[in-house]
């Protein structure tokens, strides 16, 4: 990972048995994960903390972090990298996570790999988080379909990934996506590219 223009190289903690290196990563609870590990993977971007995982440690580890006052105090968001052809367990597990804590958000970018020649993983990634029911009125204008979890706010094809998460990271003036720094109050009925 690149922060403030420093390299920082992260060791997997938790690997899928499909993965060559799953022999050599040894198990690690998640509290002991927690309690010796967890600050190699937190990131502060403007100002808001983040931890990125692969998508095995986010499995793992974000149902523990987003219960924990002492991880999730200030926590912007979580966002897992994997590449992986199974979303819908990964899906289950965050609707999970945000049944019991909505208000950081979860950014699952699931990527297309290669493998020995062959494609792998499905490119479904989707975007959990607090957003107000405006916000989906909003979406929904735009042709965006939203799931009917009230944290549900956007799932990608592997063609559109790239652009929204670039979107969602650099939007100054105004969130779509319930964390306005601008906004007390979000008008309805606006066309967000016209603001």
């Amino acid at each position: 990972m690149f922060s403030n223009g420093e390299k920082r190289e992260i060791a997997k903690a938790y690997a899928s048995g499909a993965e060559p290196m799953a022999r050599k990563v040894s198990y690690i609870s998640p509290e002991e994960f927690l309690e010796t590990h967890i600050k190699q993977y937190e990131f502060w971007i403007k100002g808001k903390k983040i931890y990125i995982f692969n998508c095995m440690e986010y499995y793992h580890l974000a149902y523990y972090i987003s219960r924990n006052k002492e991880f999730n105090n200030e926590l912007f968001g979580i966002f897992a990298i994997c590449s992986n052809s199974n979303t819908r367990v990964f899906e289950e597990e965050t609707v999970c996570i945000h049944n019991h804590n909505e208000g950081l958000y979860t950014f699952v970018l699931n990527c297309v790999s290669t493998y020995k020649g062959e494609n792998y993983g499905d490119g479904k990634s989707y975007i959990y988080g607090p957003i107000s029911g405006h916000e989906k009125e909003w979406l929904e204008k735009e042709g965006v379909e939203t799931k009917k979890n009230v944290c549900h706010i956007l799932s990608l094809s592997r063609e559109s990934a790239q652009y929204t998460y670039g979107k969602f990271a650099f939007y100054e003036n105004l969130s779509r996506y319930g964390r306005s720094d601008k906004y007390l109050s979000n008008p309805r009925d606006i066309v967000v590219e016209s603001l």
